[in-house]
């Protein structure tokens, strides 16, 4: 059974310009504008940083470990980071 459309990552790793920085992208042809969904996310920082996950769960990731989610967990609409001046790398299935 298939449950996605599609495949997302940045292009190497990104530097955050900003506090706050929502990183999942809007879908281009969605109409009201929404989010992609992640099922499946895999999240790489240089930096130790925090991240507020769907609106609600705030978690700190160390850069050695970065963080992920498969098809088991709850999709994923946002990801915000905190700090600014942080690189990540993400790639992902919606």
């Amino acid at each position: 059974m298939r449950i996605g459309n599609g495949f997302y990552s940045t292009d190497g790793y990104i530097t955050t310009s900003e506090r706050d920085t929502e990183i999942i992208p809007i879908e281009p042809t969605s109409y009201p504008k929404s989010r992609y969904k992640f099922y499946k996310l895999s999240f790489d920082c240089k930096q130790d940083c925090h991240v507020i996950i769907n609106k609600r769960d705030r978690l700190y990731i160390k850069s050695a470990y970065g963080f992920s989610i498969s098809e088991y967990d709850k999709p994923i609409d946002s990801f915000v980071i905190e700090e600014s001046g942080t690189e990540y790398y993400m790639i992902g299935a919606y």
